[in-house]
């Protein structure tokens, strides 16, 4: 609750614009209580808060964008329950957060890939964030997240459209 209260609720208001309205703490679903659930404009993500000094497995690689698959191990139980929430919520998009390290992903897939496959965003601690701050904006922020209808960078998918003139 300290990792909550002290540093995600600050973020999460303060430095990345959400309001109290947009946010739904220690909701109950069928899988148990999760931790966050953000639901604004037809968007909605669940974020999984774990103890600050909880570190979370992650590759060694200086790409911010990594397979899910890859963050599987080591951090198979949190992936799991994020999973659970998300089921049972209807989301397929979620945050794993120990307050200074950050992973963002579609950890359910329902676009018929399957979710190992989707790139998740990571950023690895307190001196990430203010290194690459602009990104991480971009990234999470209220403003941000409505003007790109999804948390950006997280699609896998791209449409690509082309036409042949004949003249």
């Amino acid at each position: 609750s300290d990792t909550r209260s002290k540093l995600i609720d600050f973020i999460l208001i303060n430095v990345l614009g959400w309001s109290e309205s947009d946010i739904r703490r220690e909701g109950h679903v069928d899988n148990g209580y999760y931790d966050y659930h953000i639901k604004t404009a037809g968007i909605s993500f669940v974020i999984e808060a774990k103890r600050e000094f909880e570190e979370f497995i992650l590759p060694n690689t200086n790409s911010r964008k990594i397979n899910a698959g890859t963050l599987q191990k080591g951090n198979e139980k949190v992936i799991s329950q994020i999973q659970s929430y998300l089921v049972d919520l209807g989301n397929d998009t979620g945050i794993i957060t120990n307050g200074t390290q950050f992973i963002i992903g579609k950890f359910v897939s329902i676009c018929g890939i399957p979710w190992k496959n989707n790139k998740c965003i990571v950023f690895k601690g307190i001196g990430d964030i203010d290194e690459n701050f602009v990104l991480f904006w971009n990234t999470l922020s209220k403003e941000s997240v409505l003007n790109n209808k999804s948390i950006p960078g997280l699609n896998t998918t791209e449409e690509k459209f082309s036409k042949t003139l004949i003249s």
